[in-house]
């Protein structure tokens, strides 16, 4: 069996042998879709290193080794999106999902499949709150009318300015409801729990946003949770962070709550 890693891949040495996998890894021999494995590869036995001269590097490893992954279950997923959504928040986690496995769909309402959101950057530059600035265009991949809130398995609310007026929307409250009633998870970031407090949804939950939105989140009957602006918090199937900065820990601890989902649907 013969893997190909293009510059990203780690190498550990040592009895057990761990290659992380890096996201433009794309041949191999033997799995046939890279893109739905979550995590890394574990090789245990022997592995022979050869460099061709480039900067592809090949690991053999004899047929008589273990191959274990550590995967996880392909999950289909809805991202709210609306003008002015922050940009970071949109992007990163639409791309991020999809490069570990996962089906996003970003709908909005009154656009369709095809159509942009306008997005907006908010940069924390030292002064009392942050800034704002025009961002990209970001192009939507699904249809919000056609949408069925029971054909997925988790819900992404990114924050940025959209969050205020998506929450006028009874729709849109309806969707954040059916994923709150089943108890699928959630995961919401800055201003995005405008949305869970509007669709009333937080009474007697733990949460993070933005701080500036802390009253929203006690007035609807949650409790606001202080933290580091790179960390996340998780209430049962809520995962709830300050802002962009904290995509690392809110991204790994919402993938734990939606493994964990995946895993009792399948029960």
């Amino acid at each position: 069996m013969e893997f190909y890693g293009i510059s990203g891949g780690s190498v550990g040495v040592g009895p057990h042998f761990k290659i992380g996998i890096a996201a433009n890894l794309r041949r191999s021999q033997g799995i046939e879709k890279l893109g739905d494995l979550h995590g890394q590869f574990f090789f245990f036995g022997s592995v022979k290193r050869d460099t061709d001269g480039g900067s592809r590097t090949s690991f053999r490893i004899n047929e008589s080794s273990e191959l274990e992954m550590n995967a996880m279950k392909a999950a289909k997923l809805l991202l709210l999106a609306g003008d002015f959504v922050e940009d970071y928040e949109i992007m990163v986690p639409f791309q991020a999902l999809q490069m570990v496995g996962h089906t996003v769909d970003a709908v909005c309402p009154g656009k369709k499949k095809g159509e942009q959101v306008r997005t907006a950057i908010h940069d924390f530059e030292g002064d009392q709150t942050y800034s704002e600035k025009r961002g990209h265009n970001f192009t939507l991949n699904a249809t919000f009318d056609e949408v069925k809130p029971a054909d997925y398995d988790g819900l992404v609310i990114p924050g940025g300015r959209a969050p205020e007026y998506l929450r006028l929307n009874a729709q849109v409250l309806d969707v954040i409801r059916h994923f709150d009633k089943a108890g699928k998870p959630i995961a919401a970031l800055c201003h995005g729990p405008q949305l869970l407090a509007a669709a009333g949804v937080l009474k007697g939950r733990k949460l993070n946003a933005y701080p500036a939105c802390a009253p929203e989140v006690e007035l609807a009957g949650g409790t606001f949770v202080k933290v580091d602006f790179s960390d996340a918090v998780v209430d049962g199937n809520l995962v709830t962070g300050p802002a962009w900065t904290a995509h690392p820990a809110w991204l790994a601890k919402f993938l734990d709550v939606l493994e964990a989902h995946l895993a009792n649907k399948a029960a």
